[in-house]
């Protein structure tokens, strides 16, 4: 009976890793449709007040965890794809700091709750015990579960990554909403619920990284990795936190927690779908890219431009039907907040998140698989400060919507400095014809949208978000086969690989 199982266990897993972006889509969908769900539900459950000091957990917990923890994680997968592609291990600096990425991985974890303990107090209007202790616990949960995904990264296993996504969207509904229906009606409660879904997630899945997990975390760090990657690394998360998650301790700042509420609900709505496909698409990206740093092959460049036309086919469609449906959105999902304000962030907040997505999954990921972290350091410094200056004024002139457009004009500022410099490192031939054609298909089928919406004669706002989501969908993929030969079965498979890069190299 047991090796039965075992065999029909194996069985799913090689099913599983067979179709890893599938899986990844699957996984960011769960995960990421059961946070909409919470963000949307909370402030009928918990009151606007308790909603916003929900939404502050998150964002300090986010902050501190990926400040302190994301360097590392990116040193483990570069490290050992590279020693994977070089078949031996990478020297390590005899006499430097080269601990192991077990002890860091510790050693973070506890700086990351000596951080929330510091920084949670500072926050004007709120209860300062409880959001220590809530944004600690997320810290430590966030931080198990990005290593156990970093650890599947690692040895390219991406698939079971977005199967551990699936199952902490399910954990996470069971727990916030059970915590709630079960009368602990506050922001602390449903943020420990949140957080430790994230830990439950990462242990039951601990059985499937038995047997590798000792030896990825018993690597040491690479000779002179800590001064030329992790620093900058570290420096580079901080000031990226200025684009959509600084704006919100502003916002808290002048206009209390109630306002963050509204601004993190509504970017939830506008970022989730963006996010979630291209952060499935960069799970497979970033591995694809780091086996070819050190190559200037035709299929080299092919594939990054690949990647490139990919993240645009998911971002601009993603962003598209956010703005085409916005009032339809904000009417069926944020009912208790002002719509008039909440329609206004969608379009803003959505086009800053593929521009921050895109610059991410492509140009920022050059920078990374050549180690030249300082020098992306040293564009995104100025665009960040100037970003952060901006939403400062903004915010007080204009509320939420100028954070909204404050992170909308830093995103696109930072991926166009971030393409311009990452040339200089890897010049592939940009797809600029393909990109246009994207864009085309993405406003067609946004007009056309629009378009149907008034004479689609229901008032059922559910009705008009199904029948009109319906008609984006539509389009677009129509659009996508007429101008990009799209074919969805090899995207899923490989979504670098599109019959318009063969006709632009023939």
């Amino acid at each position: 009976m047991t090796i039965v199982s075992d065999t029909r266990t194996a069985g799913f897993l090689e099913r599983a890793e067979s179709v890893q972006y599938l899986c990844n889509v699957a996984g960011s969908i769960s995960s990421r449709l059961a946070t909409l769900a919470v963000l949307i539900l909370l402030p009928a459950q918990l009151g606007l007040h308790d909603y916003g000091l929900f939404a502050l957990v998150i964002t300090l917990g986010e902050i501190i965890e990926m400040t302190s923890s994301n360097w590392f994680r990116l040193l483990l997968v570069r490290q050992s794809i590279q020693e994977r592609a070089a078949d031996h291990a990478l020297p390590t600096d005899a006499t430097g700091w080269r601990p192991s990425f077990a002890a860091i991985a510790i050693g973070v974890s506890i700086l990351g709750v000596l951080a929330a303990a510091i920084v949670s107090p500072l926050m004007a209007d709120t209860h300062s015990f409880d959001l220590s202790v809530a944004v600690s616990i997320y810290v430590v949960n966030f931080a198990v579960l990005r290593l156990v995904l970093t650890l599947l990264q690692a040895e390219n296993r991406q698939g079971l990554a977005g199967i551990v996504e699936c199952i902490r969207g399910v954990v996470m509904l069971i727990l916030v909403f059970g915590l709630i229906f079960a009368g602990w009606k506050s922001f602390y409660f449903a943020a420990i619920g949140f957080s430790l879904a994230s830990g439950l997630a990462a242990l039951i899945s601990a059985p499937v990284l038995l047997g590798g997990t000792d030896r990825l975390l018993g690597r040491r760090l690479a000779a002179g990795s800590f001064t030329a990657i992790a620093v900058p690394t570290i420096i580079v998360t901080a000031l990226t936190f200025q684009f959509g998650w600084m704006d919100r301790l502003i916002l808290q700042t002048w206009l209390g927690p109630s306002m963050v509420g509204l601004y993190v609900a509504a970017t939830a709505v506008a970022r989730q779908p963006v996010d979630l496909v291209l952060f499935a698409l960069n799970q497979q990206a970033f591995p694809v890219m780091l086996s070819h740093s050190s190559s200037e092959s035709h299929t080299a460049d092919r594939q990054i431009a690949g990647i490139l036309i990919a993240s645009c086919i998911l971002g601009f469609g993603a962003a598209g039907a956010c703005i085409a449906l916005a009032q339809p959105i904000v009417d069926c999902i944020l009912p208790k907040f002002d719509r008039t304000i909440a329609v206004a962030l969608i379009g803003p907040i959505a086009i800053g998140a593929v521009a921050l997505g895109i610059k991410h999954v492509v140009f920022d990921n050059i920078f990374h698989t050549h180690g030249k972290n300082w020098q992306l350091l040293g564009y995104l410094s100025i665009v960040s400060i100037g970003t952060l200056l901006l939403s400062i004024e903004m915010v007080k002139r204009f509320g939420p919507f100028g954070a909204s457009v404050s992170f909308m004009i830093g995103s696109v500022l930072a991926v166009i400095v971030s393409a311009r410099v990452s040339r200089s490192l890897w010049r592939f031939a940009f797809p600029a014809d393909a990109l246009l054609r994207i864009l085309i298909c993405a406003i067609v089928a946004g007009a056309t949208t629009e378009f149907s919406l008034h004479w689609l004669s229901s008032q059922n706002p559910w009705l008009l978000l199904i029948g009109g989501g319906s008609i984006y969908a539509l389009s677009y993929f129509i659009g996508l086969v007429l101008l990009m030969r799209f074919n969805i079965r090899r995207f899923m498979s490989s979504p670098w690989e599109h019959d318009i890069l063969a006709r632009q190299h023939a």
